[in-house]
């Protein structure tokens, strides 16, 4: 999750930074990393429940060929 590093960064960020992009560039950077982390995790987070509900609470059923006719 890069976007929270960069959103962290950009919480305090450099003079040079501010004089080159201006505050509301950088808040407004700062604000869609946040929300682009959350819409990532979004979508993410459905995805490992599924995943992890079909890996370990499924029964898996095991059905054995019983083909010899011997007495």
């Amino acid at each position: 999750m890069f976007q929270i590093g960069i959103a962290v960064r950009l919480e305090h960020p450099t003079d040079a930074m501010l004089e080159l992009f201006g505050r509301a560039i950088v808040d407004a950077v700062r604000w869609s990393a946040y929300f682009f982390a959350g819409a990532v995790c979004c979508c993410l987070i459905p995805n490992v429940v599924i995943w992890v509900a079909r890996e370990f609470c499924i029964i898996s059923v095991v059905a054995f060929n019983d083909d010899d006719d011997d007495p």
